[in-house]
C-alpha cells in the first residue's frame, strides 16, 4: 500500500489521516477560514501586552473546526517570543472537585518545567517573596530543577507533609485562592522576561454541562470571572508589579454556548456568574460555519498537495480524483470540514487498497456503501 501511495499517488503519507494536521503544523492545512484567522489575529495583536485580559469565544458545531482553529491559533504564534501559547481541554477526563486548583495546575503542566527553568529569572523573586512568600519559593526551587517544586505546581501527585517541608511551604496547592498566588506570580515571571501575553486555547468547554450540576458550574464561571479579574484583584496590587496579561480562546458547541445564554437569562432578574463573566467577553465571538463548495474543494486540494515526495507543492501536482469528486464530497458532507477528511480517508484507503488510479464519484460510492455510509446527500 506504501508504495502505491508514492509511486502512483505521489504522497508521503495518507493526507486525511486525523493524525496530520498537528499542533505544530495546523497551519499548513487551513482552508476556508480566512475571516476566522484575520479575526483572532485582530484580537492578538490588540490585546497583547494590555494591562487587562481578553476573553473569547469559539462557537461552531461538531466537526466545524474549533479543535483545529485553537491548533491553528497556537501553530501561528508558537515562535513569538514575546508570547507564551498553550493549547489544553476545560476539563480533564476525570471528574474534578476544585476546578480552580486544577486548572491553574493544568496550565503549568501545559507550559512544562522545562520552559520555566530555561526561559524565567529568578531575580524579581526576592521582591516577589515580600507579598507571596511560599509562590516565591516553590519558583524558586522550581528554577533550581526541584522535582517537588514541579509536582506540587503540575499537580501530578499530592506531596506528603515531609515533602511540603522539604520544599519550604505549609499550605497545601488545594485551594482557588491560593493558586490564583501561583498563577499571578507565574504571570509577573512572564513579564520579567519580555513575555507579554499568556495565550490559552482552551477546548471542550460544552463538556462542563455533562459533569456538573448549576450549582457547580455556576462556581467554575465564578473561577473564570476571578482569573480574568486577577490584574485588578488586591493580590495584584499589592504585589506591585506588572504581568502579562492573559488571551482566552474558549472552544463551545453550538448547543454549549445556547446553555450559556440561557443561563444567562435567567440571571437577569436575580444577577449571577453568567452575566458577570459575559459582561466581560470581547463582543464578537468567532463563529464557525460550513464550509462552502470552493472552500471544500481546497481543503481536499490542499490534503493532497503536502507532504509530496518532493518535499514542496507542486503548481500542477498529480490530484488522484475526477474533476467532479470534490463537488460530491461536498455535497455528501454539506461542508463539514471533519466529515469531508473522514469521508475522504475511507475512500482513499479503499483506493491504496484496490490500487485504483483516480478517485471517481463511483468508486467512491462503491467505498462508502462497503462501509454502510450514505452515499447520497440526505
Amino acid at each position: 500500500m506504501t508504495s502505491f501511495l508514492e509511486s502512483n499517488y505521489g504522497l508521503l503519507l495518507d493526507p486525511f489521516d486525523q493524525s496530520v494536521a498537528t499542533l505544530d503544523q495546523a497551519l499548513l492545512y487551513i482552508a476556508g477560514r480566512q475571516k476566522e484567522k484575520d479575526q483572532w489575529t485582530r484580537i492578538i495583536q490588540t490585546r497583547r501586552g494590555q494591562r487587562g485580559n481578553s476573553l473569547n469565544f469559539f462557537i461552531g458545531e461538531y466537526g466545524l473546526g474549533k479543535t483545529f482553529s485553537l491548533y491553528c491559533i497556537y501553530a501561528q504564534f508558537k515562535d513569538d517570543p514575546e508570547l507564551l501559547v498553550r493549547y489544553i481541554k476545560f476539563l480533564p477526563e476525570d471528574t474534578i472537585s476544585r476546578f480552580g486548583v486544577d486548572f491553574v495546575q493544568r496550565i503549568f503542566r501545559a507550559v512544562g518545567a522545562e520552559y520555566m527553568r530555561t526561559k524565567l529569572d529568578p531575580e524579581p523573586l526576592q521582591r516577589i517573596k515580600r507579598v507571596c512568600p511560599e509562590p516565591a519559593i516553590v519558583f524558586t526551587r522550581l528554577l533550581s530543577g526541584s522535582p517537588l517544586a514541579r509536582v506540587f505546581l503540575s499537580g501530578e501527585a499530592p506531596l506528603t507533609k515531609k515533602e511540603l517541608q522539604q520544599l519550604g511551604v505549609i499550605r497545601k496547592l488545594d485551594k482557588t485562592e491560593v493558586a490564583k498566588e501561583y498563577l499571578l506570580v507565574f504571570l509577573v515571571l512572564l513579564k520579567y522576561v519580555g513575555v507579554e501575553s499568556l495565550i490559552l486555547a482552551v477546548d471542550e468547554v460544552e463538556y462542563v454541562f455533562s459533569q456538573m450540576r448549576v450549582a457547580k458550574l455556576s462556581n467554575v464561571i465564578n473561577t473564570l470571572r476571578d482569573f480574568y479579574d486577577l490584574p485588578q484583584s488586591l493580590q495584584a496590587s499589592a504585589l506591585g508589579m506588572p504581568l502579562a496579561n492573559m488571551i482566552w480562546f474558549l472552544a463551545i458547541s453550538e448547543g454549549g454556548w445556547e446553555n450559556l445564554k440561557q443561563l444567562e437569562r435567567s440571571e437577569q432578574k436575580k444577577g449571577g456568574p453568567i452575566q458577570a463573566l459575559f459582561s466581560r467577553r470581547e463582543p464578537d465571538p468567532i463563529v464557525l460555519t460550513p464550509l462552502v463548495e470552493a472552500e471544500a474543494v481546497q481543503l481536499i486540494e490542499l490534503r493532497l498537495k503536502r507532504n509530496r515526495l518532493e518535499g514542496k507543492i507542486m503548481e500542477l501536482p498529480l490530484i488522484p480524483y475526477s474533476l467532479d469528486f470534490p463537488k460530491y464530497v461536498f455535497e455528501l458532507t454539506r461542508g463539514n470540514p471533519r466529515d469531508i477528511i473522514k469521508i475522504c480517508d475511507y475512500i482513499l484507503l479503499d483506493g491504496l487498497q484496490q490500487h485504483v488510479p483516480l478517485l471517481t464519484i463511483d468508486f467512491a460510492k462503491r467505498a462508502l456503501e462497503s462501509r454502510g455510509l450514505p452515499t447520497e446527500p440526505a
